[in-house]
């Protein structure tokens, strides 16, 4: 896996009023997320210059930060309780402690991830399913 090209490429970000939004491809990641811990440090290592420079962008335009789950191609095979968990958990993971992430939102989603979401929310942090809400956007539909 090259982890810099893997990392790069799962983000599409576009400013929008006071809002820097975030785009994760969840079915990019999907198809290469690290399968041991060192491919998963190695991913963790190449995403943090990218977030680095979304932060000081952020922080220079004094916007917050919205960050898009996008399911879109996501298979149904693939949505289960725990890639539900990894994917929201890595959402933040991936975030820095600074105060900038407003919301995290779930788009191209289906009848099936919300119900696993909903069976798996009181497994994660209040500070992740506080910030989740769920949207019918289909605008890359």
């Amino acid at each position: 896996m090259n982890s810099v090209q893997s990392a790069s490429d799962l983000l599409v970000f576009y400013p929008q009023g006071r809002h820097l939004y975030i785009e994760f491809l969840g079915a990019k990641y999907i198809e290469r997320q690290p399968k041991t811990v060192l491919e998963a440090q190695a991913f963790s290592m190449a995403i943090k210059p990218v977030i680095q420079q979304l932060d000081d962008y952020v922080e220079k335009h004094g916007l917050k930060e919205i960050i898009e789950l996008n399911l879109k191609g996501v298979p149904i095979s693939k949505l289960n309780s725990d890639t539900a968990i990894h994917l929201l958990k890595l959402m933040i993971e991936i975030r820095p402690e600074k105060g900038l992430l407003e919301k995290i939102k779930i788009t191209n989603s289906n009848p099936l991830f919300s119900m696993v979401y909903k069976s798996v929310k009181t497994k994660l942090p209040v500070r992740i399913s506080s910030i989740v809400e769920f949207s019918d956007n289909d605008k890359f539909f």
